[in-house]
């Protein structure tokens, strides 16, 4: 599941990555970022941590755009990354349920769970 969130021109992506019963939290913030090109950056480097075949399933409130521009290099390295691991790959957006998304993440969080 990935998400991107822009305020005050910093982006940041938050992204669960679920495999089995392991999850793993990957987030961070860019300035003078746009959405896309975050949530690009985001799904690259959760390809990073695959380290075998797998289905991956990217659950998203925001369209991926499939018109050419400035993010062709970051589509390219994505989709190289994910060939090279020889995954398959699915996209699901998920429009206007970003407080759905945020509650998901809010929870998967470790830094949410601080033990006492």
């Amino acid at each position: 599941m990935a998400s991107s969130q822009r305020v005050e021109s910093i982006s940041k992506y938050e992204i669960i990555m679920a495999f089995g019963n392991a999850t793993k939290y990957l987030s961070r913030s860019f300035q003078h970022c746009t959405e896309l090109r975050c949530l690009l950056l985001g799904c690259i480097d959760a390809v990073t941590h695959i380290k075998k075949p797998c289905n991956i399933e990217l659950l998203t409130p925001h369209a991926f755009s499939t018109a050419q521009n400035e993010n062709d290099e970051l589509y390219q390295r994505l989709i190289g990354s994910i060939e090279k691991l020889n995954c398959t790959f699915n996209v699901s957006v998920m429009l206007g349920d970003t407080p759905v998304f945020k509650r998901y993440i809010d929870e998967n969080n470790p830094a949410n769970h601080v033990e006492s």
